[in-house]
């Protein structure tokens, strides 16, 4: 697969993360429920910060890139992923979908990131 699809493949989940964070904290704010018991400005943050590294790992000599991906995987999987298909309750969610679409963008982006280590 082609480096450029896979950085923008990465990219887009960021993106996708850092929106749906960012929906789910208007809604909050706007006296809504959120989309999901996830606090959106740390996710925010965390997502900020992870792309940020992510970004600048052309620094690091490939073991440490490795290592970072792996680390990536590994915190999507287990809070992006676990979290939310064990802690499902309807009223920690705004709604099946919402629920549904949170796992489905961090599904992705553990595909999205295992090409990039894998390339």
């Amino acid at each position: 697969m082609p480096a450029e699809l896979i950085e923008n493949a990465v990219a887009a989940y960021f993106i996708l993360a850092i929106g749906y964070n960012l929906a789910s904290l208007i809604l909050s704010d706007s006296g809504n429920p959120p989309l999901t018991p996830t606090e959106p400005v740390q996710a925010i943050l965390m997502m900020t910060v992870l792309y940020s590294v992510y970004v600048g790992e052309d620094f690091f000599h490939s073991n440490a890139r490795s290592a970072l991906l792996a680390t990536y995987i590994f915190l999507i999987a287990r809070f992006g992923i676990y979290s939310h298909v064990a802690g499902y309750c309807t009223s920690r969610y705004a709604s099946r979908t919402a629920w549904a679409t949170a796992i489905g963008i961090n599904v992705y982006g553990v595909c999205a990131l295992g090409l990039a280590l894998l390339s």
